[in-house]
């Protein structure tokens, strides 16, 4: 009787295309786990075509994008749905890279120079596509603080919008303000100019009549004068005229007495004529 042992498997025979449970897994082989977005900048990343625009840097811990809106027009179209280059840095963001500050950025550049982005992310390697599996997106309260920066920057635009507007509202009720006195102003200077005219037109009727009543007082005293030396002229010539005539009536006179004063000498001399 023969005993026969049961077949062992060998792990020797296990298919070499098969990877070991522990190790990661490749980026071609876990594309159910790995996010398209990362696998898609992966493989721009190392295209050739495209070095230009988009390479690994010299350690292999991060990636440039030169010229990012070359970037935008001809590398992104051709992995994504999109050619918006905020767009792409806001997912960059959401899977955790980096943008490592450069000096020359902020700096005025020459034409030669082209602008460029540096963006790291401790799982994201050149040569090691497995790694990938390692990079998560955001979730919680770190994705909450992604968004909410935008929504921060939206409703403090609507917040500026509307102080900016309701400053303007207020710098237009003062204006209509400094209009309303100032034609207040313009009304009350022309009633004051109209008050100075009729107050003038006033002062000079006064002058006017003050006048006349001086030019007839003088004239009045200057009148009276001429009067007087008129009277004092009669005067003198009606007595003499009254001498005269007083000197006629005595010559008239003078020979009746002489006369009689003859005819009484002629009586005395010849008393016999009586």
């Amino acid at each position: 009787m023969q005993h026969t042992q049961p077949e062992t498997s060998n792990p020797r025979k296990r298919p070499a295309s098969q990877s070991p449970p522990d190790s990661p897994a490749p980026a071609r082989t876990g594309n159910r786990s790995v996010p398209a977005f990362l696998n898609k900048l992966y493989n721009m990343v190392n295209d050739p075509q495209s070095n230009d625009l988009i390479i690994w840097s010299e350690t292999g811990n991060s990636f440039l994008v030169k010229r990012p809106q070359d970037f935008a027009k001809e590398v992104l179209p051709r992995f994504f749905k999109h050619n918006n280059f905020s767009s792409f840095v806001r997912q960059l963001n959401m899977y955790g890279f980096h943008k490592i500050p450069h000096l020359q950025q902020g700096v005025l550049q020459s034409d030669g120079q082209s602008e460029q982005w540096e963006f790291s992310n401790t799982n994201f390697l050149r040569n090691q596509p497995d790694l990938l599996y390692y990079v998560t997106r955001k979730k919680g309260k770190d994705n909450e603080n992604i968004k909410e920066p935008n929504e921060m920057d939206i409703n403090h635009i609507l917040n500026e919008i509307a102080s900016i507007k309701k400053h303007q509202m207020n710098i237009s009720a003062d204006l209509k303000n400094i209009q309303r006195d100032n034609q207040i102003l313009w009304q009350e200077t022309i009633s004051a100019r109209e008050r100075h005219r009729r107050q003038q037109e006033t002062i000079d009727k006064i002058l006017r009549f003050l006048a006349s009543v001086f030019s007839a007082d003088k004239k009045r005293a200057i009148v009276p004068k001429k009067r007087r030396l008129l009277l004092e002229n009669s005067d003198s010539l009606e007595s003499s005229e009254q001498k005269t005539i007083s000197n006629d009536s005595q010559t008239n006179i003078l020979p009746d007495n002489e006369a009689d004063s003859s005819s009484l000498v002629l009586d005395i001399n010849n008393p016999g004529n009586k």
